[in-house]
């Protein structure tokens, strides 16, 4: 059971546990409770996300082998990282815009939608 829980796998989803708690919740601060524009507010969100979630890939889920230089990974993070966030906010806005749901119900499905591909791809970007 414990090689279990300290798999990359485990380990993916748990940071991911954390950062999401961080995302949703800033989402919500920033457009439930503030009234900020929902897509701008969900571009922060995305970019903050991105930053908290190199740490977290690089320091915890990953970081049994580092074969890469940080500035080298840091940047395959970087784009891969945009790309995602590009396709979470697009599924996101198409979520809000078609299906009229709550802003926190659209970003777990836009979140859900991307996890799997982010997972592998992280993990060739960290090995």
């Amino acid at each position: 059971m414990r090689k279990i829980l300290s798999s990359e796998p485990m380990k993916f989803l748990n940071g991911g546990v954390i950062l999401k708690i961080f995302s949703f919740g800033l989402n919500f601060i920033l457009a439930d409770l503030l009234a900020l524009d929902l897509e701008l507010t969900y571009i922060f969100v995305l970019f903050c996300d991105l930053i908290l979630g190199f740490f977290i890939n690089r320091y915890f889920v990953f970081n049994k082998t580092k074969t890469r230089k940080n500035s080298q990974t840091l940047t395959m993070f970087f784009i891969a990282g945009l790309s995602f966030r590009a396709m979470n906010y697009f599924i996101y806005i198409a979520i809000l815009n078609y299906f009229k749901l709550y802003l926190l119900i659209a970003q777990l499905i836009a979140t859900l939608i991307v996890l799997v591909l982010k997972f592998f791809v992280y993990r060739k970007i960290f090995n």
